[in-house]
């Protein structure tokens, strides 16, 4: 039997916080499970702890959504597990979080939102914020999942002050005098940029020491215009794409109708950036209504081959499980879990993609 060359977060890695070794090798880094298993195996085993992971997307392509899953999982199975505490804040910094926890994961005590609904204006607030919470958990000794939605709801101090500025000549004598206030002399409205690099330079390194994870959502823009290059970028500058060990673009493929009403979107998760493991790996999530990621149809969807390269369902595939044929997917979806197989399926899917990972390795003598 083949070892595998992909550790998965044993639904999450058990190191208590502490400074990570350095070493060549990226099996060892303690992770977080996304709770999606073709997203942890497209990221080489899940969220590395003592990371910034950069989650980027359109609206309705789940971004949200997929830090939910990540923080109800690890909610559930850290401490039962491992015996560490584990703790979250999601710093809602657009205000637009809307999803009912206690009823998508059947627990009334679960609520991502801190309970005074705090959340960062700023980029220094946010800064400050995030400082607080890797001083508490170090002092604690516990894993911090701190996530920002989204880098775009955040504005600096210095871009606030020139928007007062701006307002107060439109409602003084300036404006009724004609005098322009579209030129803003020597800004040119880089203070965000500006401060979220300063915030990177000093933050990056104490994420690191304390084992934490640092989820930063961003909202992708157009390029209008633009005839070469990408037809999209995500606000944030050049720091995003230093200090992010991971950066993942979303994009929805498909709706899924029930009744001519929609009830989950499939999406397409692809890894651009990956400092520990392997980059432009794919995979597509089926995120269901009321209920969260669906890890067990995106598990069959990749196990049995049933989507195209675009992410649309394929017609007439087989799907076969233990000798027996299944009409369609819910067949076996019913069947999978009526007999606890979730498990299996899982085994099954990490040992495809690792055997395509064997496949497709260069295999080549040392050059050295």
């Amino acid at each position: 039997m083949m070892k595998r060359t992909t550790k998965l977060a044993p639904e999450i890695s058990a190191s208590p916080p502490s400074p990570p070794d350095r070493t060549d090798s990226t099996a060892d880094i303690p992770r977080i499970s996304s709770g999606c298993t073709v997203l942890d195996l497209a990221l080489g085993g899940g969220y590395p702890r003592g990371r910034i992971v950069n989650i980027v997307g359109d609206k309705s392509s789940g971004k949200t959504l997929l830090v939910t899953e990540c923080i109800a999982k690890a909610r559930k199975m850290f401490k039962p597990l491992f015996g560490l505490a584990f703790k979250w804040f999601y710093d809602d910094a657009e205000s637009g979080y809307t999803f009912n926890t206690q009823q998508m994961y059947k627990d009334p005590d679960f609520t991502v939102l801190p309970k005074n609904d705090y959340h960062s204006e700023l980029i220094e607030e946010f800064e400050s914020n995030l400082d607080k919470q890797l001083n508490l958990c170090l002092i604690k000794n516990e894993v911090l999942l701190y996530a920002l939605d989204t880098f775009d709801g955040l504005e600096s101090v210095a871009g606030r002050k020139r928007y007062e500025k701006k307002l107060k000549k439109y409602r003084g004598k300036n404006q009724d005098e004609g005098e322009s206030t579209t030129k803003e002399k020597g800004s040119y409205k880089t203070e965000k940029v500006t401060s979220f690099t300063e915030f990177f330079r000093n933050q990056h390194g104490k994420i690191l020491r304390s084992d934490a994870l640092l989820i930063v959502i961003s909202q992708v823009r157009a390029n209008i215009g633009v005839m070469f290059g990408p037809q999209y970028y995500r606000t944030g500058g050049k720091a995003l794409d230093h200090y992010a060990a991971q950066i993942i673009w979303l994009a929805e493929v498909e709706r899924v109708e029930k009744r001519d009403r929609v009830v989950s979107v499939v999406i397409k998760a692809r890894v651009t950036k990956n400092k520990v493991g392997k980059a432009y790996r794919e995979c597509f999530i089926t995120l269901l209504w009321d209920y969260g990621v669906d890890d067990l149809s995106s598990n069959i969807d990749y196990l049995f081959d049933l989507r195209d390269k675009r992410g649309k369902t394929k017609t007439g595939c087989e799907i076969k499980w233990k000798g027996i044929d299944y009409a369609t997917k819910e067949h076996l979806i019913r069947y999978v879990e009526k007999h606890n197989e979730e498990e299996e399926i899982k085994r099954a899917v990490v040992d495809k993609w690792e055997a395509v990972e064997r496949e497709i390795a260069p295999n080549r003598k040392a050059k050295y």
